[in-house]
């Protein structure tokens, strides 16, 4: 997840307030973090026991997707 809209305006934004210029490894690197702790804490829940109720279902969609986008 990203709060800049892609044309670098925010983070333009956060540099001149700031005065810090945020770098974009170090962002990469916080958004994988993010979706780590996100995997972790859904696969944790898998691991006892379970109902298979529609909110696992919808749980594991969201797992899938978050561990399919760690390659992006």
């Amino acid at each position: 997840m990203s709060l800049d809209p892609g044309d670098g305006s925010l983070l333009a934004a956060y540099a001149d307030a700031t005065g810090v210029t945020p770098l974009p490894a170090v962002l990469d690197l916080y958004r994988i973090r993010w979706d780590l702790a996100d995997i972790a804490a859904r696969v944790s829940r898998f691991r006892h026991y379970h109902q298979g109720s529609l909110d696992d279902d919808k749980l594991f969609a969201l797992l899938r997707a978050l561990v399919s986008g760690l390659g992006d």
